[in-house]
């Protein structure tokens, strides 16, 4: 049975996730908490699109699909995840074709982000009528100190934000706004209010903010951890990009992770993002795995789940 996922399922869909992660650890673990902060990004609407797979009393598969309807057509982004001891019985089939039929009449495309590792996973992606898009990078710096020691010259325009105080309206606006400038037109885009961007940065964020003359041009958004951190976003106003500021911001950034929660950072990149590729890559950053960017036409999906019977 397929149905929607509820705020209730939450203790039950981490108990899912980390039942799959000691059968199959390429999948990840997720506790309860980050499960919550997850389903209330914006771009995932409370989770109401969610769905879960159940069978013989428990939940079989997971499929976590966002909408990206600010362009056209729209973008359904989604991962499926199947329990390792019931794969291959048609249940991430069932769950994909619930998710190919949300949204008509509007077009809509689909679109997974599949671990290279997930060779499985890729292949039932290929056989539904998915090509690839790009490959996104994860990359790791292992010395955070030593990378800030290699950033741009720019400080001076570089300032940490109290991330942890309620942002003000106008200055929400104006991350947004730059955010939205910045990473229009990326596969993975997702437009954000101000409302919006000052809930994203609630909780642990570390906020590093590029001015120039009053005016706010760049930032980094920062996630710390206990062990290790993770850059969520390096933005900077498309006038200003190739001046130096986004290695300013992430010598900062990379500085102030050191301090605060280790030396350990981690981010993601599109293969696709040379700009950003060639900066990371300066200040010390490896990549250390790969996942694949499959899209298809959602009427292309279901042609292609009926031929195989699903």
């Amino acid at each position: 049975m397929i149905r929607p996922v509820t705020a209730a399922d939450a203790d039950a869909i981490a108990a899912f996730f980390a039942a799959a992660h000691r059968l199959d650890p390429l999948v990840g673990a997720i506790s309860v908490e980050d499960w919550r902060r997850f389903v209330a990004l914006p771009q995932n609407r409370g989770g109401r699109d969610f769905r879960i797979a159940e069978a013989g009393g428990g939940i079989a598969g997971v499929a976590t699909p966002s909408l990206r309807d600010h362009e056209t057509p729209w973008v359904r982004h989604f991962r499926i995840v199947v329990a390792p001891e019931l794969r291959r019985r048609g249940i991430a089939s069932l769950l994909l074709r619930e998710l190919a039929v949300m949204d008509p009449p509007e077009r809509a495309i689909l679109q997974s982000l599949c671990p290279e590792r997930w060779g499985a996973m890729s292949g039932f992606l290929a056989a539904c009528g998915f090509a690839v898009l790009e490959h996104e990078l994860e990359m790791v710096c292992e010395d955070a100190d030593a990378a800030a020691e290699r950033g741009s010259g720019r400080e001076a325009l570089v300032r940490v934000a109290d991330a942890a105080a309620p942002l003000a309206a106008a200055f929400a606006e104006a991350l947004a706004a730059i955010h939205n400038r910045a990473y229009a037109g990326s596969s993975s885009f997702a437009r954000l209010t101000g409302p919006e961007m000052a809930a994203l940065l609630a909780g642990n964020a570390l906020l590093v903010i590029a001015e120039d003359r009053g005016k706010i041009v760049g930032y980094c958004h920062l996630a710390l951890g206990n062990a290790e951190s993770w850059i969520e976003s390096l933005a900077v106003a498309p006038d200003r990009q190739r001046a130096g500021i986004g290695g300013a911001l992430m010598a900062r950034a990379l500085g102030e992770a050191a301090s605060r929660a280790g030396r350990r950072v981690r981010l993601t990149v599109s293969d696709r993002n040379a700009a950003a590729y060639v900066l990371y890559r300066r200040l010390g950053f490896d990549v250390v795995a790969k996942s694949t960017r499959w899209r298809a036409e959602r009427h292309d999906v279901l042609a292609a789940l009926e031929r195989r019977g699903r």
